[in-house]
């Protein structure tokens, strides 16, 4: 016990000069230290984190979860916490320490979590907890960061490995200092300093986990149930097809249903569809983590029996039901997120999260989302498009790009009717077309909740103020087609503005995304697809009144998208047609004064005012 406290000395003496800028968050790591023993076999693997608990809100860092599985086993795992004075309050006792699934969702797992927390009433307290545990069927020997916690810092970290002489491994770090690399006596000994001072502030349409300082050590032969490799992607793509190999056997009566269901077809792009919409009606998603690392799917009569199963399960269930109606396609790992991570193709290694299906068709690809029942068919969708995507294929596994949203696939359009009233109530008819990301948004709120949660959901997100909804509409027309509608009447309450003896009122504004100033920006622009939107406003003015100014129409162009907008009266009517779209890019920082100018003036002329007159 002594030894802990003196070390926990040693630590508030090496920090003093930092506690000033710690207290300025709600928590702050001191340390985070691991080290890694590595055997042909197996990793044993012991962590520390201390971590000071500066306030009430501060509370929430004091709650643990650590992670455990068959192939996970922890040995020993002990916390405590210590006053600012460096007195022990208490130490954790078995019985304060809750086992459950990892994903409270799953139907069957084999991964679980330890849930603690070790929580005080007088601020600041410190918590150290140390555990460890041992890592069999490894396919990576290391993953691991300074950052405990995104949010807050880590005034310092430490990694030290030890890897056998004879172990061929592979190493990539990320915003990493120089990492020391010694041999002792019959083995590799790999030793880091590190530190996580200056967290990462969320930003919009950033890439804020790309600047997550990380390590990852990768052996390059490994023993997973089969012998893998990562030395190159078609030999871990050879391991993987060893997974799935054989799991595509259907049952008769799954063949019979198949050969019924796509009797006289003869076109393959429809009998793909026949066969996604009869595994989209007929299964549904379950996450299930249960196996070689939560990696080898489950067979296609498992789900045929079940009628469910997680992405591996479904998309193997899909590639058996193609199979059998002689269509090839293909098993292919990909990252599920919108902004995806650095993709890094010299170095393979685990970096997907979800399985999907490529289907060649002569000159023409289908992808298929397997997990979801309401995706059009051929849809990837804004959380898998435009990154790389690896084909298993035995012998010729290879990373092909996922192709990237395009701007038609992407557009929005809305028609907006106002029926302008001086004395009263300014009735307003909306139609708006949704494609893209907006698309999927609308599609899952149709599809998930009864109507009560749509008509709220629906009544907060109009674009006015003083507004009422009088009844809304969403329709969508095809199951395969990625474009969803939502008409919309309301009133608005006083949207008409004196000027002297005229009347004003401002252009419905367009949806420009709300961008930080240059000065307080801090990381790059990242815009995953890009944003196009048409919008077409038609204000029907009151009697005996017209346009008192006709506006120059306005165009503004960039390198990083355009804005334009123009303004007709016709006989008591005014209408203005706007246009904005926001390109495709990855833009760092020193272009981003310039990226803002641009943002800024398309906001700056989107917010117009029409001035009206009675004749």
């Amino acid at each position: 016990m002594e030894n802990k406290f003196l070390r926990i000395v040693c630590i508030f003496a090496f920090m003093s000069s930092f506690i000033g800028n710690a207290q300025n968050y709600d928590a702050v790591v001191l340390s985070k230290t691991a080290t890694c023993e590595v055997e042909v076999s197996s990793v044993l693997i012991k962590e520390s984190l201390t971590i000071q608990i500066n306030n009430k809100a501060g509370d929430d860092y004091a709650v643990f979860a650590i992670p455990y599985s068959k192939d996970l086993k922890i040995n020993q795992l002990k916390a405590s916490i210590v006053d600012g004075s460096g007195k022990l309050v208490r130490e954790l006792k078995k019985n304060e320490i809750i086992e459950r699934n990892e994903f409270s969702n799953d139907l069957y797992t084999d991964r679980f979590l330890k849930m603690f927390q070790m929580k005080h009433t007088v601020y600041p307290y410190t918590i150290v907890c140390e555990y460890s545990y041992t890592r069999k069927n490894y396919m990576h020997i290391c993953d691991w960061s300074p950052v405990a916690y995104k949010n807050i810092p880590t005034l310092k970290a430490s990694l030290s490995v030890s890897i056998p002489l004879e172990m061929n491994f592979r190493t990539f770090t990320r915003e990493i200092p120089e990492y020391k690399l010694d041999t002792l006596d019959s083995r590799v000994v790999l030793e880091l300093e590190s530190a996580y001072t200056d967290p990462v502030k969320a930003e919009i349409y950033s890439a804020g986990n790309r600047r997550i300082p990380m390590v990852t050590i990768v052996p390059l032969e490994f023993t997973n149930e089969n012998k893998g490799s990562w030395k190159t992607w078609q030999e871990y793509g050879d391991w993987v097809y060893s997974l799935i190999d054989g799991q595509d056997a259907l049952p008769e009566s799954e063949q019979i249903a198949v050969t019924n269901l796509i009797a006289g077809l003869t076109d393959k792009r429809e009998i793909v569809r026949k066969l996604y919409h009869y595994m989209q009606d007929h299964t549904r998603y379950i996450n299930v983590s249960i196996g070689i690392g939560a990696l080898k799917p489950f067979p296609a009569e498992y789900v045929c029996r079940n009628k469910y199963g997680d992405c591996k399960a479904l998309s193997n269930y899909m590639k058996a039901l193609l199979k059998y109606a002689g269509i090839v396609s293909y098993y292919s790992l990909i990252e599920l997120e919108e902004i995806p991570d650095d993709f890094l193709i010299d170095f393979p290694s685990h970096q997907f999260n979800h399985i999907v299906l490529m289907v060649p068709l002569g000159n023409d690809t289908i992808w298929l989302e397997n997990t979801s029942n309401i995706n059009p068919m051929g849809y990837m969708g804004s959380n898998t498009q435009n990154r790389y995507s690896l084909i298993i294929s035995p012998g010729k596994s290879r990373l092909i790009k996922v192709p990237a949203l395009t701007r038609s696939q992407v557009l929005e359009t809305k028609m907006m009717v106002f029926d302008l009233n001086k004395a009263g109530m300014t009735s307003v008819r909306i139609r708006n077309e949704y494609k893209g990301s907006d698309f999927e948004q609308f599609n899952s709120l149709n599809s998930q909740l009864n109507d009560n949660d749509k008509d709220r959901i629906i009544r907060q997100i109009m674009m006015f103020d003083n507004y009422e909804v009088t009844d809304w509409e969403i329709i969508k027309h095809n199951r395969d087609t990625a474009r969803i509608d939502l008409n919309v009447n309301l009133s608005l309450n006083k949207f008409l503005n004196p000027l002297g003896n005229d009347l004003f009122f401002t252009m419905n504004p367009t949806g420009i995304p709300a961008f930080t100033n240059a000065a307080n920006r801090t990381l790059p622009v990242f815009i995953p697809y890009p944003i196009n939107i048409i919008d077409t406003l038609v204000y029907n003015l009151p009697v005996n009144y017209t346009i008192k100014n006709q506006q120059e129409p306005v165009s503004i162009s960039s390198d990083y998208g355009k804005y334009e907008h123009a303004v007709m009266a016709d006989s008591g009517k005014v209408t203005v047609i706007k246009k904005f779209e926001l390109y495709r890019g990855d833009y760092d920082i020193e272009k981003y004064p310039e990226f803002y100018q641009f943002i800024e003036s398309a906001k700056k002329a989107d917010k117009s005012k029409i001035v009206i007159k009675q004749l």
